[in-house]
């Protein structure tokens, strides 16, 4: 795997992009005995010691997956402002019975997406995996949004490409992800590499790259720009809790309520949270474990538990705590989630706000949730 990277390194007719994944930098500081520490300076520097042409930060893309996810949800909600004014006499659906146990509206939009609820979070490939092979009625719930990291790949063989004039077929990507179930993402046209934190922290020691005593360099642009927000997908909770700022404030102009999260009564590493809005009081779920989530899924089958959105990660507090991390104590992984929630190193806090984020989508994704930005940042599955 390490040997590919390197030979890729070596041809010259081969453009390699490296993408590094938000946990990723609060992690890989612990393959060297340094802990609680955002490293991504001194990781882009060493990948720019290692031959990479450029490395981008998936951090921002985790801020499309949030413009176009929060898009998808509140459309299959019946709710999003933005279609219904460009389409006043839009016709309406056949009220869809859903797992919620009563009718909901479900409004056509320009990505047409059905109006199934609960909708569940779908970054996470071992979710996305346990839901296709145990409850396989329960897919058309999963969000067609791509992940954070099939999203930058798709970026950087179209937009990337186009703009600096270079044949995808000659770059070559590279995801350093905290995650071994990544690989089951892999999809011809995006990424085509993904190794783990403690993968890479080899390889740099194979190349006598010291990271710990690199400078700090800058992601490049033009992916290399992201939201607070988008860095905290790396945690538990994050998604959920950008997904649903961009869904009330910007697809639906409200304010955005406080929160307040209750654990579950039964079910370990769940939190519930009931959100008052105008004309709808949205529940909502984070799951941290896939332990947790298979007791949960036959509750909602039965009707039991209702909820309109529901976040799951496989590993009990994220990505922070991911498979493809150095292991970790509990005092370590709460580092790991402090600084990811941190708002340090980053000019932007909610994720449509991120002005790179915008041109990009002005400049040629079309509007989120549009038949360009549909057709290349979603996926069936």
């Amino acid at each position: 795997m390490t040997n590919q990277i390197l030979e890729k390194i070596a041809d010259k007719n081969t453009h390699v992009v490296f993408c590094v994944a938000p946990a990723t930098r609060v992690t890989i500081g612990d393959a060297y005995g340094i802990h609680g520490k955002n490293m991504a300076g001194e990781l882009v520097s060493a990948l720019r010691k290692l031959g990479a042409d450029k490395i981008f930060d998936i951090a921002i893309t985790a801020d499309f997956t949030i413009m176009e996810e929060a898009h998808e949800f509140v459309t299959r909600l019946g709710e999003c402002q933005e279609c219904l004014k460009k389409q006043p006499q839009a016709e309406t659906r056949r009220p869809h019975k859903n797992s919620m146990g009563s009718e909901l509206l479900g409004r056509s939009c320009v990505c047409d997406t059905p109006a199934t609820l609960p909708m569940f979070t779908s970054c996470c490939p071992a979710w996305v995996g346990l839901i296709k092979k145990a409850h396989p009625d329960l897919i058309p719930n999963l969000s067609t949004a791509k992940s954070p990291m099939r999203m930058i790949g798709t970026l950087i063989k179209t937009y990337y490409a186009e703009q600096n004039n270079i044949n995808p077929e000659n770059i070559f990507t590279v995801a350093v992800m905290p995650c071994l179930a990544k690989p089951m993402e892999l999809t011809p046209g995006e990424i085509d590499l993904s190794i783990t934190v403690p993968q890479l922290a080899q390889l740099l020691r194979e190349q006598n790259i010291d990271l710990p005593t690199q400078s700090k360099s800058d992601f490049d642009n033009p992916l290399g720009t992201k939201s607070s927000d988008g860095m905290f997908f790396g945690a538990s909770g994050g998604v959920m809790l950008s997904a649903l700022r961009t869904a009330v404030m910007h697809y639906l102009k409200l304010d955005m309520p406080r929160i307040t999260w209750r654990k579950h009564k039964s079910i370990m590493g769940m939190k519930t949270a009931t959100i008052n809005l105008p004309n709808t009081k949205l529940r909502v779920a984070i799951v941290a474990g896939l332990a947790n989530a298979m007791k949960l899924l036959p509750l909602i089958k039965s009707g039991a538990e209702q909820y309109h959105f529901i976040e799951v990660m496989a590993c009990p507090r994220g990505c922070v705590s991911g498979t493809g991390t150095p292991p970790a104590d509990d005092t370590i992984l709460t580092q790991r989630r402090k600084v990811l929630k941190s708002h340090r190193g980053t000019q932007v806090r909610l994720c449509h706000d991120n002005t790179k984020v915008l041109r990009i989508y002005d400049e040629y994704l079309g509007e989120p949730g549009g038949h360009k930005a549909h057709n290349l940042l979603h996926t069936t599955h």
